[in-house]
């Protein structure tokens, strides 16, 4: 099972969408060796439709032919997104994974997390297509949106959420020294001398530097679920001192507009709710968790990562990232309500 794993591993790196860059992997060798790879997997956990299959439970989606999972930064989103890119062919529905624009070159100013015009255009001729049984689902780091302002149909909203302070500790290593299998600064002020690199994060938090203060933390967790300025303008409030606007709009959002957020530090669970509320996605996620899980996690660890001191903690809490706890406290209660209400324990 172990070579099966690293096979595996081999196919979700080669396996994108068609914006993608295949530049990295060109080489005949490789090419073969994926092909060897997904005719293994095809003939085992592929193959096996019993894994994450029920009968027992029938829940209507908002938009069974639509989903969008509007992936926040550090919070398991590459694990994810590798589980939905390997059941895409056992489970026949349509991926548009991008990374992170929609068109290249990457023009985040018209095309980036918080820009939908572009995105929306891009998978019109795949939602047309799309069907309950045969849904699209798009994966992006992208603020909530409005999609009937840009004339489709809103789909069915899921994401994961993780613990802010777990969240920002991650965030502040990788800004400065990346993934630890491929080490390098991830940020232009660092690169630009604006962060210092060698600022420990418990220095930092104690001395209310600007990264690590009131005014500059990173509120990137509020952000993605408040969702774009562009429809909701107090969500640009996030970078101000109103943040309480872009709370509630957020709170909106999670009880009235997301059918599940699931939450990283119990990430199992979470597949196991999205297999039982979206099977027609998320049949065999498990499985092929149990199977690539720890491959993913030893390749997307970041790099020189350390845990900080109760102090430091508890000042994040109560000071730089209190909206966030507070949003992530509700998510976590909700996501707990559908855990019990589906007999979900690992």
């Amino acid at each position: 099972m172990k070579i099966l794993s690293t096979l595996l591993y081999t196919v979700l790196l080669g396996q994108t969408d068609s914006k993608m860059d295949y530049s990295h992997d060109i080489t005949h060798g490789m090419k073969k060796l994926r092909l060897q790879a997904q005719k293994r997997l095809q003939a085992t956990l592929l193959t096996d439709d019993s894994s994450g299959k029920s009968d027992k439970v029938k829940i209507k989606l908002p938009n069974p032919k639509f989903i969008f999972h509007n992936k926040i930064p550090k919070s398991g989103s590459t694990t994810l997104a590798n589980i939905v890119h390997t059941l895409e062919e056992r489970n026949r529905f349509k991926l548009r994974h991008f990374h992170p624009c929609v068109n290249e070159p990457c023009d985040k100013d018209t095309d980036g997390r918080a820009h939908s015009a572009e995105l929306s255009a891009a998978i019109k001729d795949d939602l047309a297509v799309a069907t309950p049984h045969n849904p699209l689902i798009v994966i992006k780091h992208h603020l909530y949106t409005n999609f009937t302002a840009y004339g489709l149909e809103e789909p069915t909203w899921i994401n994961v959420a993780r613990e802010p302070v777990s969240r920002f500790v991650s965030s502040y290593y990788f800004r400065r020294f990346g993934f630890a299998r491929h080490e390098g600064v991830r940020n232009n002020r660092v690169k630009a001398g604006e962060r210092q690199m060698e600022m420990g994060l418990e220095e930092c938090i104690k001395s209310g530097a600007p990264e690590c203060s009131e005014d500059e933390s990173n509120q990137a967790f509020l952000e993605y679920i408040c969702g774009s300025p562009e429809i909701w303008s107090e969500c640009q409030s996030y970078v101000g001192k109103t943040r309480e606007r872009a709370l509630e709009r957020a709170k909106e959002h999670v009880l009235n507009n997301y059918l599940a957020i699931g939450i990283l530090e119990d990430f199992e669970n979470t597949l196991s709710l999205f297999e039982t509320m979206i099977p027609s996605v998320f049949a065999g996620a498990t499985a092929v968790y149990s199977e690539i899980g720890a491959e993913i996690s030893n390749q997307t660890a970041t790099a020189h990562k350390t845990e900080i001191s109760p102090q430091a903690r508890s000042k994040l809490e109560k000071g730089p990232l209190r909206y966030q706890v507070d949003l992530y406290n509700l998510i976590k209660s909700l996501y707990q309500e559908k855990l019990v209400k589906y007999g979900i324990t690992k």
